[in-house]
């Protein structure tokens, strides 16, 4: 009878460790909407001015972008300026938090990894992270702002 329970013990563990496999975001799980803008120095210039990070960076330039991904090409959304602009992608790595993209836009190469952020309050926020042209830019998925 031990050896019977230590088994189902075993195994429980077994799907329970395995259910975190496939936790990784993916670019089109969701729409992502810009929150901060950083330059190859670290330096916020721009930022959501609905984030909560707009208070912290009231000096910055406030931006308003939205992004969509779906078969191999990105969708940015400039709402600030009024433009609209395609980017491809393709999936170069899967990991179990996270799914790193090669991107390409008017001829620029870049990263983007889909992953999530953790907060202390032990939220997950869905997280797009693009580094493209010496920027980085931070999004959240869109319904989590």
């Amino acid at each position: 009878m031990k050896k019977v329970i230590t088994s189902i013990i075993a195994i429980m563990f077994l799907f329970v460790g395995c259910s975190n496999i496939n936790n990784a975001q993916n670019i089109e799980d969701y729409e992502w909407e810009l929150n901060i803008v950083q330059s190859s120095d670290g330096q916020v210039i721009a930022c959501n001015p609905n984030s909560q990070e707009a208070l912290t960076y009231q000096d910055t330039k406030p931006v308003m972008l939205t992004c969509k991904a779906k078969d191999g090409i990105l969708v940015i959304n400039d709402l600030t300026n009024y433009n609209v602009y395609e980017a491809n992608y393709k999936q170069i790595e899967a990991k179990p938090n996270s799914t790193i993209y090669q991107i390409e836009l008017n001829g620029e190469k870049g990263t983007c990894v889909a992953s999530t952020t953790k907060y202390n309050d032990e939220s997950n926020v869905p997280t797009l992270y693009i580094a493209l042209n010496g920027y980085s830019i931070k999004l959240y998925a869109k319904t989590f702002q």
